[in-house]
């Protein structure tokens, strides 16, 4: 836990940094291997990805400000 000391705050921002990129990018990735099989599953991925980005940018980005 000394990563989440009072004068190291680096460990909470990078966690706040993950929990905002990693899942749109596991998504993306799943709708570019459903791409060939099922594009309305695709594009459900991808557009599900896109407003997770959207709103986590809003939200962790006015946390971080």
């Amino acid at each position: 836990m000394f990563l989440l000391e009072v004068h190291a705050l680096e460990g909470l921002i990078m966690l706040i940094y993950a929990v905002w990129t990693i899942p749109p990018i596991i998504l993306i990735i799943m709708g570019l291997f459903k791409l060939n099989k099922s594009k309305d599953t695709s594009k459900v991925l991808f557009i599900t990805a896109i407003i997770y980005f959207l709103v986590c940018l809003g939200v962790c980005g006015g946390m971080m400000v």
